[in-house]
């Protein structure tokens, strides 16, 4: 009889050192974390497709969006970029669309030999740089570069794995992955995406997720 109690004795030490390693583990990720990503890149290749002698004017150096990353203790997670750098990025565009639009514009005066100001061009024809920069802002959808970077679902976090969902409501799938590495407590890096999808995102890796705030 106290053989068998020493080996259950044994066994439940050992579940509960597995089970506390599993807990440590996932709280290690609860939280949120922030990084930045560049939409330049995506919105230049957009414009060069398009057609149209203003298109091949346009061109963005950086444009950057923060996005955050909440682990939730119920294992759920969300991601979305904050109100604060859409704004900026959104501002950032339209001074960039305007920058070209003038530089267009001054070169076709130029090669028509039209003496007048861009601003007094575009003031006989009943417009001006913002009111057109507007119109083309409205046309692209800039919220449709945001979205991508916007999500919630469900999440696990073992053995330097992150799975992750699209929805609430998909399940967990074991072959679809984020490797992961704890620079320190304050600092992950999401290193390498594999399974679905995972060819088409790999350009964008390894990402560097700083902690700015406790999930409560």
């Amino acid at each position: 009889m106290k053989k068998w109690i020493a080996v259950e004795l044994c066994l439940l030490a050992l579940f509960s050192t597995f089970l506390l390693s599993g807990c440590s583990e996932k709280n290690e990720l609860i939280g949120t974390w922030s990084t930045t990503v560049d939409l330049a890149e995506t919105i230049n290749q957009d414009f060069d497709q398009e057609d149209g002698d203003i298109a091949e004017y346009f061109q963005i150096d950086s444009l950057q969006l923060e996005t955050r990353y909440t682990f939730l203790e119920d294992g759920t997670y969300r991601r979305q970029a904050t109100e604060e750098s859409v704004q900026t990025a959104s501002a950032q565009f339209k001074e960039a669309l305007q920058a070209s639009l003038e530089e267009y514009f001054a070169d076709t005066a130029k090669e028509n030999g039209i003496e007048a100001s861009v601003e007094e061009i575009l003031e006989e024809a009943g417009t001006s740089l913002e009111a057109m920069a507007d119109e083309i802002l409205n046309q692209s959808d800039f919220e449709s570069y945001v979205s991508p970077y916007e999500s919630e679902g469900l999440y696990e976090y073992k053995d330097g794995k992150l799975y992750i969902t699209a929805s609430k409501e998909d399940a967990i799938d074991e072959e679809t992955y984020i490797t992961c590495e704890f620079v320190s407590n304050n600092e992950l890096k999401l290193l390498e995406p594999f399974g679905e999808g995972s060819e088409e995102v790999k350009d964008s890796y390894p990402i560097t997720l700083a902690r700015v705030a406790d999930a409560g």
